[in-house]
């Protein structure tokens, strides 16, 4: 009886303690931090993807900031990274872009998530292809926005 005492004390506790919760930070895609600094000139990266629907679908983003990220509810479709100037008209677009594809229509529709990430280096005014398999193709490309004048 000595040895059970102990255990009335002790389960008691567990059974109406408090649950201990620890909330983890969501982890951001590559390239969603918080900005610190922003590029010397503003840029618009453009992004086209076939596969989602009967046509192509492009996304068009200005940036004046290293750090760029973007949401298509509708279209499935998430695309984020960072931009980074290298020499003469060189520039590294690191990335994270995902998709979703419907499996079947009707009430109960599935999808399939798919996603890519990486770093590409290309020259201002050309394009690259990210991600290219079956129907699927996403092609990045970048340029300088000419700034307006008054």
């Amino acid at each position: 009886m000595k040895r059970l005492l102990p255990l009335f004390l002790v389960v008691p506790g567990l059974l109406f303690a408090e649950p201990q919760v620890r909330i983890l930070p969501r982890s951001s895609p590559l390239g969603t931090a918080a900005p610190k600094e922003s590029l010397p000139e503003n840029y618009q990266i453009t992004l086209t993807f076939t596969g989602l629907d009967p046509a192509p679908l492009e996304v068009c983003l200005a940036v004046g900031s290293p750090v760029f990220s973007t949401t298509l509810g509708e279209h499935g479709l998430e695309f984020s990274g960072s931009v980074d100037l290298a020499a003469g008209n060189t520039v590294v677009i690191s990335y994270w872009l995902a998709w979703e594809i419907p499996l079947n229509s009707g009430p109960a529709t599935m999808v399939r998530k798919s996603s890519t990430q990486g770093s590409v280096r290309l020259e201002l005014g050309n394009s690259q292809v990210l991600f290219r398999a079956g129907k699927q193709n996403a092609q990045v490309s970048i340029q300088k926005l000419d700034m307006a004048k008054p």
